[in-house]
């Protein structure tokens, strides 16, 4: 595990309950991670403590399309 880090994701098919998704898909990881979901924009914002590549491999098995937003 890392220090903690701020990770911005771009979220495609998350509908409404993908604040939620994101939540259970990274308990496992990291289950003291925040998670912000800008609906309007499809962007999430995260602080864990998680791999950015763990946290999107995480998101997809949970059937969410999610791409790291640079920065």
């Amino acid at each position: 595990m890392h220090e903690r880090s701020e990770i911005e994701l771009r979220i495609d098919g998350g509908g409404s309950g993908a604040e939620d998704r994101i939540r259970r898909a990274l308990a496992g990881l990291d289950p003291d991670a925040a998670v912000r979901m800008d609906a309007e924009t499809g962007i999430a914002h995260l602080v864990t403590r998680a791999d950015t590549l763990d946290v999107v491999d995480a998101l997809r098995r949970a059937g969410l399309e999610a791409t790291a937003m640079p920065g």
